[in-house]
């Protein structure tokens, strides 16, 4: 039938998609469509290049299934961290979504069983695990060839879980029913599927109550119930599988405001068969082994039942004509869940349904699919290939010897093996591998799906109705606080191991061989301070080459290279529209007199806080909220454009122009403060004169030179600009108005990624906190960094670490290179190192075995500081160097002629400004020092 259908979508609905997912694609109707053969990633691999399973490399059967089980998913002993912080919804929501899209058939009479070893402890006296072999499904163009599988269900996340993927099933689901014969699994993928007829039913309600067209209540209301599915697994569930890195490689965030249209018609969404065989069965390790309700005190557990006797079993739901969901739900939200890992609990092992083992049964399938070997897929995602057991750099040492001690050959080893065993990226459920995996098809899954709820047009919402997915509505109203129960420690890791996305100019050339996407820091074993072996370092993302030909690893920036003010008002186009409302004056008003003040706006990510209500800023850039100070900036730039906006309208300037104007007066602003206070502490004035960094005190500069490129250069990204990280000081504080009494000293660590200080009492604190960042002393820039910043930072950092392995990873020359390229004396051995202290030498020949083995980071921040500097001579070059670049190759420079730069008078009245009026004019401080980088002399 699939190699005979013929698909005319000239009469079809651009509102409302077709139940069986035919015609999303109007030039190929059968992609993602139900009953259609799931699309590969990769060639399959068969012993006959038909339908035979493969064979290990040297000709033998690969072990079974169930003696890899016992090898490496058997729970002997309860491992460190056993249960995480995410709850069963986690658990729950992974399921039902993947019954939303995947229903692979199987054939009732083909049998592929999996061998039980004689010395098998939990299933004595069987010799054998029945597994039944899936249907064939024709090749494309329905021509000869390997062995292809089934999707029952449409690929697309529309809900055909709970609605059906064919006109007879949601006809039938008119009627008490239900779509998926799966419902039944176990007790809370049950309460998915009721919950979301509920809600199914209350849209209608509502929709009935605004008088919407009757003949379109069911659609329009799946619709919106399918716009919720997709808005939960990207929004909120996806903050749990994967992390920020991630989720931006593959595009898999969602837009706050306007439309994404993110669809594209070449991209084919059908479910992949390693997604839907291996990659989307990592949840698996989650299942707990049992389940129960929690009374309404959310802490009382009560009929606590075995797992395996819940299982296709919905009592726990219905029981009591259902008055006892709430206690299930509970239960569901309240609980967590078991930690994503490669340990299955001893039921899951053993007697699932009666006598089956899950992970036994994910090889099988995956063996009887055709699934190409775990190192081919290390390969497919641009991976390291090991060719050696040594060689799995993704594992820890226990997990290779496992798996040497499980297979012959490193080349032998199954995808769902190999993968469930890699260490997890940090702050994500998965490894490297089933990331990619992931992460391509559920880019695919978003990009491919015509009717995705955030594109524009028929296939979509208007604007008014598309924010109600995103808000607090319905079901999706405490989804976020379902799926994560507590604040990771591997979450605050990954915060700080992707916070700055840095450049891709480059002065010299790198040096470095390529590697994998994580790069941990080795402990030593002696180290007083670590009880654990590795610091995790998630490495940069990589950026193409000049004329995007072969050579080494680049990196992006993110943002915009110019001081151009875009951390407040965002680097491209939709971060600019996202963040428009902030500077709508109007709007603003209308919030200060609800809220009386003017703060940032609430965002859905980007802070580790103990209580989910509590605040988390948005901004032009998402590391706002990594520290109270650096919010209190964005806060007040946000102020003052504001307070511009309301001035220039005063006089009667061009409404059309105001935003534009105001945006154009801020970056003025930032270039002036930066090269003409903030610079005159970093750098001296004879290195200021080289680079000629020094501001005009009247008429034009006019320093633009075209041939200079401004971009921002890797060295001083991934080096040279983080000198002031011995800066950061073991606490933070409010000063009361007398200038002299601080209160409420806070561990600096502990309001990281949370801005409490900042907007407690509805900002009320502010001034105190503004006091306190202009009047207490920094610490001094030298190599030496509290405790804190060097143990504990986020949990359990060491920032200095992460600045050196940020180099290695960047591939930046080593500090005598620097010093060569810098025209200085290129020290030969330790005593050669003349722009070091004799302590500092001593300590460099301590750490490394040769001069030129030095860190550039790490030879900069121990040099002896130029006089009346920050940084030593070789900072001062890299910093000299971008700076200057920075002036001279920005047409827009403030102090430049013409129209790009303002006229004599704005110039005169911008070059009066310093940072500490713009701090009195909006922050509420009635005086300040006239530098407030220098601390006040007296009173």
């Amino acid at each position: 039938e699939i190699c005979s259908v013929t698909v005319d979508c000239s009469g079809e609905s651009d509102t409302y998609r077709r139940i069986d997912g035919r015609c999303n694609n109007l030039d190929n109707p059968l992609w993602g469509a139900a009953a259609t053969t799931q699309p590969r990633f990769m060639d399959p691999v068969y012993k006959d290049e038909v339908s035979e399973p493969r064979l290990a490399v040297n000709g033998d059967e690969l072990p079974s299934p169930r003696e890899l089980s016992n090898i490496l998913f058997k729970h002997d002993v309860p491992t460190p961290d056993e249960r995480f912080d995410n709850t069963l919804m986690s658990l729950n929501w992974g399921q039902f979504l993947d019954h939303d899209f995947v229903l692979t058939p199987v054939l009732s009479d083909e049998c592929m069983a999996i061998t039980i070893p004689g010395d098998d402890e939990d299933m004595k006296n069987r010799t054998c695990m029945p597994f039944v072999r899936s249907s064939i499904a024709p090749n494309e163009d329905c021509n000869p060839g390997p062995k292809q599988v089934l999707n029952q269900l449409t690929s697309f996340i529309d809900a055909s879980n709970v609605y059906g993927s064919s006109i007879d099933e949601r006809d039938d689901l008119r009627f008490p029913s239900d779509s998926d014969a799966r419902v039944n699994t176990q007790p809370g993928l049950a309460g998915l599927h009721l919950l979301f007829v509920m809600e199914h039913n209350r849209i209608v309600g509502k929709l009935r109550e605004e008088d919407f067209p009757e003949e379109d209540l069911f659609e329009e209301a799946r619709k919106i119930i399918g716009a919720f599915m997709q808005q939960i697994t990207y929004g909120e569930y996806f903050s749990n599988v994967f992390n920020q890195a991630t989720m931006q490689t593959y595009g898999l965030s969602l837009l706050n405001n306007g439309f994404a249209n993110v669809y594209n018609a070449s991209v084919d969404p059908g479910i992949r068969n390693a997604f839907a065989t291996a990659a989307f069965r990592f949840g698996h390790s989650q299942i707990p082994d049992e389940i129960a309700y929690m009374l309404d005190d959310w802490n009382t557990l009560d009929d606590q039942t075995p797992m395996e006797d819940a299982l296709l079993d919905p009592t726990m739901l219905i029981t009591a004509s259902g008055t006892r969901i709430p206690d299930l739900t509970r239960s569901m939200i309240g609980l967590k869940a078991r930690r994503v890992d490669r340990f299955f609990e001893d039921s899951i092992r053993n007697t699932l349904f009666g006598s089956l083992d899950l992970p036994s049964l994910n090889i099988q399938r995956g063996r009887d699919h055709g699934l190409a070997p775990y190192i081919e897929w290390r390969r497919y995602c641009g991976l390291s290939v090991p060719t050696t057991f040594d060689e799995l750099e993704d594992h820890n040492r226990q997990a290779r010897n496992d798996l040497e001690g499980a297979y012959n050959n490193v080349t032998d080893i199954d995808l769902y093996a190999g993968a469930m065993l890699e260490n997890r990226l940090t702050a994500s459920y998965v490894g490297p591998t089933f990331a990619c995996i992931l992460g391509e098809q559920f880019r695919a899954l978003k990009q491919g799906d015509r009717f995705w709820y955030e594109n524009e047009g028929s296939t979509g919402f208007t604007v008014q109705v598309d924010r109600k997915p995103r808000g607090p509505v319905g079901i999706a109203r405490n989804l976020k606080r379902s799926l994560r129960r507590n604040n990771s420690t591997d979450e605050l890791r990954e915060e700080i191991a992707i916070i700055l996305m840095e450049a891709t100019r480059r002065f010299i050339k790198r040096k470095m061989d390529q590697g994998e996407e994580c790069m941990a820091i080795i402990i030593p074993d002696d180290d007083p301070h670590y009880n654990h072996r590795c610091m995790p370092q998630v490495r940069s993302s990589p950026a193409p080459n000049e004329d995007c030909g072969p050579g080494p690893k680049q990196v992006f920036n993110h943002l915009t290279s110019f001081i151009d003010a875009s951390n407040v008002y965002g680097s491209t186009d939709d971060e600019s529209g996202d963040l428009r409302y902030m500077f709508d004056v109007e709007l603003m008003d209308h919030w200060i007199s609800i809220v009386g003040t003017e703060m940032l706006p609430n965002a859905s990510s980007g802070c580790i806080l103990s209580d989910l209500e509590d605040a988390c800023l948005k901004a032009g850039d998402f590391r706002v909220n990594t520290q109270p100070g650096l919010a209190g900036l964005h806060l007040l730039f946000v102020r003052e454009h504001n307070r511009i906006v309301r001035e220039l309208r005063a006089v009667n300037f061009p409404e059309s122009d105001l935003f534009e104007e105001a945006r154009k007066i801020i970056g003025a602003l930032m270039q002036q403060i930066t090269y003409g206070e903030d610079m005159l502490n970093v750098l001296n004035a004879d290195t200021r004169a080289l680079y000629e960094l020094d501001l005009q005190r009247r008429g034009f500069a006019n320093a633009y030179d075209p041939s200079v490129d401004p971009s921002i250069r890797n060295a001083f990204a991934a080096a040279a600009l983080r000198f002031g990280h011995s800066q950061i000081p073991k606490e933070i504080a409010y000063l009361l108005h007398d200038w002299e009494t601080p209160y409420n000293a806070t561990a600096l660590e502990t309001v990281l990624l949370d801005p409490h200080m900042l907007v407690t009492e509805s900002g009320a604190k502010i001034p105190d906190l503004t006091r306190y960042m202009i009047n207490f002393s920094a610490r001094k820039v030298d190599r030496f960094f509290e405790s804190s910043i060097r143990n504990t930072l986020f949990g359990q950092l060491d920032l200095s670490s992460l600045n050196i392995q940020r180099g290695r990873d960047h591939g930046l020359a080593p500090y005598v290179e620097w010093v060569k390229y810098c025209n200085m004396e290129v020290p030969n051995n330790f005593s050669e190192l003349t722009n070091h202290s004799q302590p500092a030498r001593q300590k460099l020949e301590e750490a490394y075995d040769d001069v030129a083995d030095i860190d550039l980071y790490v030879g900069a921040m121990t040099e002896t500081r130029l006089f009346r500097s920050y940084v030593g001579p070789t900072m001062a070059w890299i910093l000299g160097e971008q700076f200057r670049a920075l002036k001279q190759g920005d047409r827009f420079w403030y102090e430049n002629e013409g129209p790009t730069g303002f006229s004599p008078d704005q110039l005169t009245e911008i070059r009066k400004v310093k940072l500490s009026k713009i701090l009195c004019d909006n922050f509420g401080i009635e005086e300040a020092q006239p530098n407030v980088f220098r601390q006040a002399r007296g009173k």
